[in-house]
This record gives structure tokens, sequence and C-alpha cells, in this order.
């Protein structure tokens, strides 16, 4: 016998312990390395794009920041109120996108009619007011 007696009822959670700790070190170890070395670029790509082909989050981004830029117009050229009330309509109907692409319950290909009718409809507003050639909200 050793200089101190066992504990017999630890004795069985020291391997338990041991254990644990050897697979959090594995894991950690393991965490940082990709699992296939050699990636095909190829393969990336198009799963990257198959991957952006059903996501509406930037044509929604994009629709909300020319809103921002409209509005921004609306106080630099000083409109009439048919073209005030005309921006409150779209505003509402932007409103109402955004609040089903958050919901999810959305059928894609009307979402993106959606989006792209109010884009016109927002540069028609830009029409409208004549704004400056360098003032026109880039749309892609």
């Amino acid at each position: 016998m050793g200089p101190y007696p066992s504990n017999l009822r630890t004795e069985g959670h020291n391997m338990e312990r041991f254990l644990f700790i050897l697979l959090i070190a594995s894991s950690l170890a393991m965490g940082g390395v990709p699992a296939q070395a050699h990636q095909n670029r190829d393969n990336a790509r198009s799963t990257y794009l198959w991957m952006r082909w059903g996501n509406l989050d930037e044509p929604v981004n994009h629709l909300n920041r020319m809103v921002g830029h409209v509005r921004w117009q609306l106080t630099r050229y000083h409109p009439d109120s048919s073209v005030r009330r005309d921006f409150a309509q779209i505003r509402r109907e932007v409103d109402q996108v955004n609040v089903r692409f958050r919901s999810g319950h959305y059928d894609r290909r009307q979402m993106k009619t959606g989006i792209d009718r109010l884009h016109d409809r927002l540069h028609q507003l830009e029409e409208r007011l004549h704004v400056r050639a360098t003032d026109y909200y880039p749309w892609r």
C-alpha cells in the first residue's frame, strides 16, 4: 500500500474524469482542423450559388436602403403632397413585405416580384422629384 489510503468511492470516478478531460482536449484539438484538407473550389462555388438562389435577404435589405434614400430625397427636393402620399403608400407596402419576410411564410417568386414592383415605384418617385442624376439610388 502507498502512503495514502485509497478511497473506494472515488476510485472509479478518477477514470471517468480522465476520459472526460481526454474527450474535451481531443475536441478542442480537432475543432480547428477541417474535415477535408482539399476542398473542391468548383463544388464550393456551386454550393454557394445554390444557397444564394433561395435567399431574399439581399433584395429585401436593398429595398429598405432604397426607401431610406428616397426618404432623404423627399427632405432635399421638397415635393408636393401627392408625391408624399405616394411615398407613404409605398412605405406601408414595404413594411408589409418586411413583416412577411421576417415571418418566413411567403412564396419566393411572389415576394421577388413584389420587391421589383416596389423598386420600380420608388424609382418613378425619384423621377417625379426630378432628382439629379448623381442622386438616383443605384439598383443592382
